[in-house]
This record gives structure tokens, C-alpha cells and sequence, in this order.
């Protein structure tokens, strides 16, 4: 039995991903900018800013997208804590008003 080995080359289709401020590589799976999509290599990562959220992914911000927060964050964070206290009220009443309607 004869046998002889054939060398084969395939043509593979990658995505690169890179920084859109100096066009190198920005890692196999970088965070993107959670507003405008931007992605950045590790060195212009450093200026990013994730904001906690609770969950396992924090929402990445680029430096340009911070900033333009900055005047609406606090408002946002005013409007978190009046939501949270209507929440605990609400859930408050529901409570009281079940342990009324029990029978026992």
C-alpha cells in the first residue's frame, strides 16, 4: 500500500479588533464602550472608567463618554435613590396589607 502526505493549506477568517485611537490590537474579546461602541487597546483602556453595576460585567465607559456624564450622573444617581424609596415603600404596604388579609 502506497501512501504519501499532502500538505493542505485553508484559509481561516478571524476578527482582529483594534483600538480606535491607534489602530493596534486591542485584545481577542475587548470591552467596548457601553454608550458609543468605541473599542480600546490595554494602554488607552487605562482611561476608561467601569462603573459597577452588580452584575458580572461592569458597563465599560471610554474617557470621552465619561465626561460627557459628568453633568448627568449625579442627576441619575438622585433619581436611583428616589426610585429605590418609592420600591421599599410600595413593597412596605404590599407586606402590611397581606399580613391584614391573612386568616388565622
Amino acid at each position: 500500500m502506497a501512501t504519501r502526505t499532502i500538505t493542505r493549506t485553508r484559509q481561516e477568517t478571524v476578527t482582529v479588533y483594534e483600538c480606535d485611537w491607534c489602530a493596534t490590537s486591542a485584545g481577542r474579546h475587548p470591552p467596548t464602550c457601553v454608550l458609543c461602541g468605541r473599542i480600546a487597546c490595554a494602554e488607552h483602556r487605562k482611561a476608561w472608567h467601569d462603573d459597577e453595576n452588580g452584575s458580572d460585567y461592569p458597563y465599560w465607559y471610554c474617557r470621552e463618554c465619561w465626561s460627557i456624564g459628568e453633568q448627568h450622573r449625579e442627576k441619575v444617581a438622585e433619581l436611583d435613590r428616589a426610585i429605590d424609596k418609592e420600591t421599599e415603600a410600595w413593597h412596605r404596604k404590599a407586606k402590611e396589607a397581606a399580613k391584614e388579609t391573612q386568616h388565622g
